[in-house]
């Protein structure tokens, strides 16, 4: 993969060219120091100038379309209820810390993770340009709000319970259950103005955040979106911000060394244009020959299946029947697809991080234009 993006580099071909200005980009770490936080421009504009419910859900719904998942997340699902329909849930979330008991937990070993979550949120707010009194000042803030919210997620136990985590309340529903967000204008900066099937995971929660739209003044919003918009694009970001926020991560995983620019790189490319990468791996390393004959031989493995249903004594007519109808619906998905995904947002050769930020707006408006429609 690494030597396919690599030899992409100017390309005149529209896919090569796509994944290796991509590639190019995420490499040109001189270009990334130097352009800071500029990429973020646009988003930190709009927190900034936060100070009414309408703003601040507009903020969070086009952070959601980014898939940056303050206070809450919300993707495509299946029904629990009916696998053949797709809905929207939207989960808890919000937290800079893996999980709720990292904030609630009292041993000496939980004390210490938030210690240096404290500390890693200073400096990286540091890194962001507040003054070091502004940026110990905004840690009690953050700390504070995801708190609340840790208090009112869900325990990991409570989130094994698929009949806890199905409270399908749709967009009425939904507004009943938190009163003071305005959700219209949530789901049109979300891109989704019409999406109305709707799954909660936690309305206990939900109550939570409304209580939060309630209380918390504007500069407290600004403080806390401004921190997730960083934390989430920290690793596509200059240097001193991505050596933070692996620091962090080696705090909470035990992951002991950075990958190598070009590993993340290639990771990165192959998120965000998966498909586009794929056609010159498949080019490379899985023929139409090899396909066909392993294709011969699945479709062999089916033939042979189905004559075996027909002498199974201990079977009766009605579940040979059905087993036969299950044989036919089944999809033989060998090597690769038979029709390629496309991916329609420019790459900016020399920006990475906003070549970032449109790969997520592309993949949450291509999951979120499911919802409502029987499943694929």
């Amino acid at each position: 993969m690494r030597k396919i993006l690599e030899d992409s580099k100017g390309a005149k071909d529209s896919l090569r060219k796509k994944i290796g200005n991509f590639y190019a980009a995420c490499m040109d770490t001189e270009a990334i120091d130097k352009a800071g936080l500029r990429p973020l421009g646009s988003l930190m504009e709009q927190i900034e100038k936060v100070d009414t419910p309408k703003k601040l859900a507009r903020v969070l719904g086009n952070l959601h379309a980014a898939r940056i998942w303050a206070l809450v997340d919300i993707s495509d699902d299946q029904d629990f209820k009916d696998a053949n329909q797709v809905i929207a849930t939207m989960d808890q979330d919000g937290l800079g810390l893996p999980d709720r008991d990292n904030y609630l937990d009292e041993d000496e070993k939980s004390k210490g993770l938030r210690q240096k979550y404290a500390e890693h949120v200073e400096r990286m707010m540091t890194l962001a340009g507040l003054d070091k009194k502004q940026a110990r000042s905004s840690v009690k803030e953050i700390l504070e709000i995801e708190t609340t919210l840790a208090k009112a997620s869900k325990t990991r136990v409570e989130r094994r319970d698929p009949r806890g985590l199905y409270n399908r309340v749709n967009r009425d529903g939904l507004a009943k259950l938190a009163l003071t967000i305005p959700w219209d204008d949530h789901f049109k900066a979300l891109g989704a103005p019409d999406l109305r099937e709707i799954n909660v995971t936690a309305p206990k929660f939900f109550e939570a955040v409304d209580g939060l739209f309630r209380k918390l003044k504007p500069p407290k919003w600004q403080l806390y979106l401004r921190w997730h918009l960083i934390r989430s694009m920290a690793p596509q970001l200059g240097q001193k911000f991505a050596d933070e926020s692996f620091a962090m991560e080696k705090a909470i995983t035990g992951q002991a060394q950075q990958h190598d620019r070009w590993k993340r790189c290639v990771e990165s490319t192959d998120q965000a244009l998966g498909e586009l990468l794929a056609q010159p791996f498949v080019e490379a390393k899985f023929s139409a020959e090899s396909k066909k004959a392993v294709e011969q031989m699945v479709f062999a493995i089916r033939d042979a299946f189905g004559k075996r249903l027909d002498q199974l004594d201990w079977m009766d007519e009605t579940t040979r029947a059905r087993a036969h109808e299950k044989l036919k619906q089944m999809e033989y998905l060998i090597g690769y697809p038979a029709k390629w995904g496309t991916y329609d947002f420019a790459v900016d050769p020399k920006n990475h991080p906003k070549n970032t930020i449109e790969g997520w707006i592309f993949e949450q408006r291509r999951r979120l234009a499911k919802v409502g429609k029987p499943l694929d």
